[in-house]
């Protein structure tokens, strides 16, 4: 009620604050710059890794868990994530950002020559894919498979 009464004793005051939140307003709109794509930066690499027959669970304990133990050599990484089906796990790591992805694929890829070494020879070897949003912000990736496709596939 207060704020009614002060109103209506003091039109100009009010009629000053109204015009000054306004200004004020939209010289703040105008200094706001607006990024469509701003700059996100969650580096990551993905890491394929076939190997036929296996059960999802016995893909889990006996492929992610070796992985595990040489991947965290990689430096770098944030996270480690394993998803397992039917022969096929799924590795993603997650990297602070700022980190050189050059250097963090060359050691990937050691690291996964290195991990090889306690399996059997596979027909298919692992397949690293590196993910940077920075450079797509519409990040569109998508897995092309160039060798052994049965013959009537089309990509």
């Amino acid at each position: 009620m207060n704020i009614i009464r002060f109103a209506l004793r003091k039109p100009i005051a009010i009629i000053v604050t109204v015009l000054a939140l306004l200004y004020f307003s939209v010289l703040a709109i105008q200094k706001i710059k607006v990024d469509i794509f701003p700059e996100v930066e969650a580096p990551a690499i993905y890491i394929a890794m076939p190997y036929g027959g296996l059960s999802p669970a016995y893909m889990d304990g006996f492929m992610s868990n070796e992985f595990q133990k040489v991947l965290v050599f990689v430096g770098g990484i944030k996270n480690m994530e394993f998803k397992s089906v039917q022969g096929l796990t799924l590795m993603k790591l997650s990297f602070y950002p700022g980190t050189d992805m050059a250097q963090a694929q060359a050691e990937v890829a050691t690291q996964v020559s290195r991990a090889m070494a306690f399996y059997r020879p596979v027909r298919y070897r692992p397949k690293w894919y590196v993910l940077m949003p920075v450079r797509n912000p519409l990040a569109n990736w998508f897995l092309k498979v160039t060798s052994g496709l049965p013959a009537n596939f089309k990509t």
